[in-house]
């Protein structure tokens, strides 16, 4: 299953897809005041919500197409692209160290 999310200047909208299959498409308001902590309970409430387990989710894309390069500097100062990139690090991380043990 990939978890997809675009991010746009008023909306974040969420989805989760798995081969043709739509699971769920969401909105979430993009507010450059909320936390890391505020991003992750609001998609954890989401992934809960249509009873998606996150161990299935295998991989993830963010898009926003629209942005310059002087706009991107300020998404990667965003809490949720700071969220994202610490949750694949670390998915990777335990995937690799279990790979290893077996």
């Amino acid at each position: 299953m990939i978890l997809a999310i675009d991010i746009g200047n008023t909306n974040i909208v969420l989805g989760c897809v798995e081969g043709k299959k739509t699971f769920f498409i969401e909105r979430l308001s993009t507010d450059k005041a909320k936390t890391e902590l505020e991003y992750a309970v609001s998609l954890k409430n989401v992934l809960e919500i249509y009873e998606i387990p996150v161990d299935q989710i295998e991989g993830g894309i963010i898009n926003e197409a629209r942005l310059s390069w002087g706009a991107w500097t300020v998404i990667f100062s965003l809490p949720l692209f700071s969220m994202l990139v610490a949750m694949q690090t670390a998915y990777y991380t335990v995937k690799r160290t279990l790979e290893k043990m077996m």
